[in-house]
Order: structure tokens, then sequence, then C-alpha cells
């Protein structure tokens, strides 16, 4: 019966079954029905599930099963089964419950000094034992995180030191991998742990940081964490899709450079002047590039960030992550000297090397926005591959002269030159309506038939209605763009449909979501656009609404579909939203396909 269950192609009217089957038979762990599941490898199964249930099943043999499978014909299922017998806990005894329990216990100590060396030792061993950390309990997790974060006000110079980077590992920052000789080093490898700390405890580690006359790399590490508190929103994630997605998108072709978001500082420290003074010349570059990393994460882009930006993003021993998000910092601060280091490394595809530090000095000419060097890039005569992006930077670019300069040279001499102009006229995006963007209008009716046949095709009254009120929420926030957020506030703010209808009956208030997309997102600036895009999670949310209406036989869209094509997407300030505001998105679905049944 579950092997059924677990085979049943998902739709609309079996949601739950086939989930539900696989839950099942990972439970009752029979490793010879999990292989055969797994050997199976249907399209639409879960074959990582059914690897991790091999590799950590009660019986030996399933671990034994899943190594003879390796060499499996199936990419899916090799690919699974890598994954599960790379997992950290893999190397666990078959006692490691029992084990870190026992060592846990010193957690729950009567005297504090006695708590403090027992998180401290607990985190030491995980360093190498990285299973150990895995055994965990939630609250027991928390109370490490309570006892490190006490040992910062201990005193004790060594139990702060170790404490800090143990908060380091539990967070999952850039710091990661342990050497024995030398301590943390920078990781090779993506975070072991995704745990936020509350603003509570980003306070204290804060405040710790201010009044204390730390070594360099307890500072550096110690501001790293400020960025991890719960809820908040960094700059390099302000861009929904991810901000080198963005560029890329630019790079070729398929929106204007001006569609882009303008990032806005997140508000979250009072003052950054203590930490400024680690950005000077005698402090050792590989921790104040840290520092730098983290005040770019808060919104701030001073000049004094330059030097450990730049010696982050040219150094390849940093993951290409943390050279990424370099990147979008250095843009930011946007000052010549920026603007030679971008140069320097695009230029690198004259000389034929197209590689990692080439390509992003690209992007990050494209995001700086500087039409007068983009019109010189152009006329270096690089590859197509360069070419092209430089002319799509310099029509879409906020500047309007850009595409005064771009018209000057349709005549150039050089036939590639021309052609790579051409074709960045000829771009939708130039010349049509944007399709992507909502104009600033009073009401729904002043919405004009085109736009009512493009982006809102098939739109009840309502459901335009609710994108008027999204855009308001979004001129109300400062922000020159619509995401998953500001639709999720139009539909609450509609009031009489049956998604505010249903989410009245999830006690969700417009001034309740209001305060947590503020948290997510943050105030912008005064200087609204007169058109604002939609973030690609909003188109996606828009699409998923046509879908959902579809499967439900309706020929229209209205606020119920928008509702659960929001939460279809998963993902998104929107969904992000709701489950802060302890919403169960899956029971949230049910309630909105009752209603419309009804």
């Amino acid at each position: 019966m579950l092997i059924q269950a677990a085979d049943t192609t998902q739709r609309e009217d079996n949601y739950h079954l086939p989930i539900r089957g696989l839950f099942g038979l990972l439970l009752i762990d029979n490793v010879n029905v999990l292989a055969e599941q797994l050997h199976k490898a249907l399209p639409y199964a879960d074959l990582s599930a059914y690897a991790y249930g091999l590799a950590g099943s009660r019986d030996p043999e399933g671990r034994v099963l899943l190594e003879t499978m390796k060499n499996h014909p199936n990419e899916r299922v090799r690919t699974a089964i890598d994954n599960a017998l790379n997992s950290r806990w893999i190397s666990a005894p078959r006692n490691a419950s029992s084990i870190v329990a026992a060592e846990a216990q010193g957690l729950l100590a009567k005297h504090q000094i006695h708590q403090i060396q027992s998180a401290l030792n607990l985190m030491e061993s995980s360093y190498v034992d990285e299973w150990k950390l895995c055994f965990l309990t939630d609250n027991q997790h928390l109370m490490l995180e309570d006892i490190l974060i006490k040992a910062l006000s201990f005193g004790d110079h060594i139990a702060q030191h170790k404490a800090i980077k143990a908060l380091c590992w539990l967070m999952g920052t850039t710091i990661q991998e342990w050497n024995s000789n030398s301590g943390l080093i920078v990781g090779k490898r993506p975070p072991l742990w995704h745990r936020k700390l509350s603003s509570e405890k980003i306070q204290e580690i804060e405040k710790f940081l201010q009044g204390q006359n730390l070594d360099p790399k307890t500072l550096a590490e110690g501001c790293l964490l400020l960025t991890k508190e719960k809820g908040i929103n960094p700059v390099y994630s302000q861009a929904e899709a991810g901000w080198l997605y963005e560029i890329a998108v630019v790079a070729d072709g398929g929106k204007p450079r001006r569609n882009l978001i303008t990032p806005k500082p997140t508000g979250r420290l009072a003052s950054v002047d203590w930490m400024k003074k680690f950005l000077r010349n005698e402090f050792p570059q590989e921790w104040s590039c840290w520092i730098a990393q983290t005040l770019g994460a808060l919104g701030i882009f001073i000049p004094e960030m330059i030097r450990p930006l730049t010696f982050l993003f040219t150094n390849p021993q940093y993951t290409e992550a943390d050279r990424d998000e370099a990147l979008i910092y250095l843009v930011m601060i946007g000052t010549p000297q920026v603007t030679s280091v971008l140069v320097q490394s695009a230029d690198l595809i004259l000389k034929r090397e197209e590689n990692y530090y080439s390509g992003r000095g690209l992007l990050g000419l494209l995001l700086h926005d500087d039409i007068n060097v983009l019109a010189e890039q152009k006329l270096k005569n690089p590859p197509a591959t360069y070419m092209f992006p430089y002319a799509y930077g310099l029509v879409g670019s906020r500047n309007p002269q850009g595409r005064v300069l771009l018209e000057k040279m349709k005549n150039h001499s050089n036939e590639r030159v021309c052609n790579a102009i051409k074709h960045a006229l000829s771009k939708p995006w130039v010349s049509a309506p944007r399709s992507d963007t909502l104009v600033q209008v009073a009401s729904p009716e002043q919405v004009s038939s085109e736009a009512k046949t493009s982006i809102f095709e098939r739109f009840t009254e309502k459901s335009i209605k609710v994108m008027m009120l999204a855009l308001e929420e979004s001129q109300r926030l400062g922000h020159n763009f619509v995401g998953t957020e500001m639709i999720l506030l139009g539909l609450i703010g509609e009031g009489t449909s049956i998604a505010a209808e249903t989410l009245n009956l999830n006690k969700i208030s417009l001034e309740n979501a209001r305060v947590e997309v503020e948290k997510i997102i943050g105030r912008g600036s005064d200087d609204v656009a007169e058109e604002i895009s939609f973030t690609p999670q909003a188109k996606r949310l828009l699409e998923l609404s046509k879908t959902e209406a579809d499967q439900l036989g309706h020929n229209y869209v209205g606020t119920e579909h928008l509702l659960l094509g929001l939460i279809r997407g998963g993902d998104g300030a929107g969904v992000q939203v709701l489950e802060n505001l302890s919403v169960n998105l899956q029971r949230l679905r049910e309630l909105i396909l009752q209603a419309i049944s009804s």
C-alpha cells in the first residue's frame, strides 16, 4: 500500500498521497524496499530521501546496499547516493545519540563556569567529529547558543575567543573548516549549519565587540555574526533572485539595467563608527575584509572598504560566494578606484583569459552603470560575449545618455561593433512598453487595455485592485519594485475577496504583515521611479496563479489563485512573512481550496 502511494504521480486531488507514502516507507525502514524504490528512479520520486533512508537505516545493510549502487546507470540515482554518502552524520557511530547526550549533560551544570567549559569542550570535539551537532535537539542547540553568548561576558579572553569561533561555526558564516594547526580557516565548502541568532543575542555580541580590546581575528569573526540576525535581509539578498543572477540577465539582454532595484541600508546598527578604524592599512587585510563584508551586508558603503573588499574579490583562496558578495559591495561604493579594479578585471578577456575574474569584472561594470566606461569598453573590440553586454548596458542604462552614446556609434567602422548595437537597439524593452512594470495609477479602471491583455490577462477586477495595492505598498516603503511580499499585503488590504477572508481566518492582519515585511526588506528612499518593476519571484507568482486557475478549470485569475500561486512558489519574502506569522502553508492552501469549492 505504501509503495503504491509513494509511486503515485502528485496531482491537485492527491497532493499528500505520494509524500505520505514516502514517509511511511522511511519509517518502516526496510532496506530492501528502500533500495528497490531508489533503483526504480521514477521521474517524480524524491530519490535523495530514499538514499538518506538507506544511509541512515537502523540496519547496517542499508549502507552496504547503497555502496553497491554507486555506479547505477541513472545520473539522478548516482547523485542522490553521492550526497547521502557524503552527509556530515554518515561517519557517526551507531550509538551517536547516547554519546552526544552524555556530552551535552554538562550544559545543565549548576555553575556557569562549568556550563561554559562543557559548551566549549563540546564545540572543540565537534570541529573534528562534525556529526555530533547533528544529534543535538533543538533545545540543546538553543542552550548551547545561550551559554556561548554568556561566555562573552565572562571576562576570560581565551574563553571569549573560543566562544566567538564556536558561534561562527554554529551560524554557518564563511569560517567553516577546522584545521588542528591553524584553527578555523576560510571554508572550502558550504556552511555546515544554517541557524539564525535572535535580535537579543546579536545585541549582546555587538555590545561585546564594542566594549573590548580584542585581537583582530576575534573582532573580525564577531563582526560576521552581526549579519546573522533572525529575519535580517542583507543587501546582498535584496535582489530577490540574487544580484549576480539579475546582472547576468542584463548581460544577456533580458532586461535593462535601469530595472534593477537600488540597494537600501538595513538600519540594523545604530552606529558603525567603531568598525571603521579596523579598515585602516595597519589592520590585517584577511580580517578587515570580513569587517568590510559586514558593513556591506548592512547597507553601508564607504571608501575605506575598498582596500579589504578588493583583497577579498581578487583572492582565489576565498569561496566564489564571498568574492561575489565583495564585488557587489565594491560596485555600491562606486568610486573611480573601484572602476579601475573592474576594468582591469574585465580586460583580461582581451588577453583571451576568460575566467571567473574577467566575467565578474564585466558584470560589475554593468551594475556600476557608468555609460562613458561602458562605451570605452565596447570600443576596445572585445569578443562578442562581452561586446553585446556592453551594448545592452548602454541602451538599458539608468542614464538616458547611454542610448544617445550608442546611437552615435551606429556607423562605426568596426562591423562587430555595429552588429552589437543593432541587436541592442532591437530589444523589445528598448521601444515597447515594459511588460514587467507597473505604471503608477490611481485605480484599477486606469490600467490600460494593453496592460490588461498582457501582465493582467484574465485578472478579475479584485485581482487588479490587489496589484494596485501592492504598488501602493511599494511606494509607501520607498522601493522601486513589487515583490511577493507587496502582493501579499495587497491581498490582505483588499479585504473582501476569498483570499482576504482566508487570510483573516488565519489571524493575519495588515498591520502585523506590514511589520514583518519591513523587517525583511527595510525601507527605501523617497525617490520612487514612475515605473516599478516586478521582482523575478513576483513574476513567477503571477505565472503560477494562472497555472492554479487552469488546473482548477477557471478561465479567470482571482485573488484566490494569486494566494495559491504565492504558496506554490514556496519561497520569496511573501512566504517568509507568512512563516514568520506562524502560518501553516499547507493548511492555508487547503482552506483556500475549500473556500473555492463552497
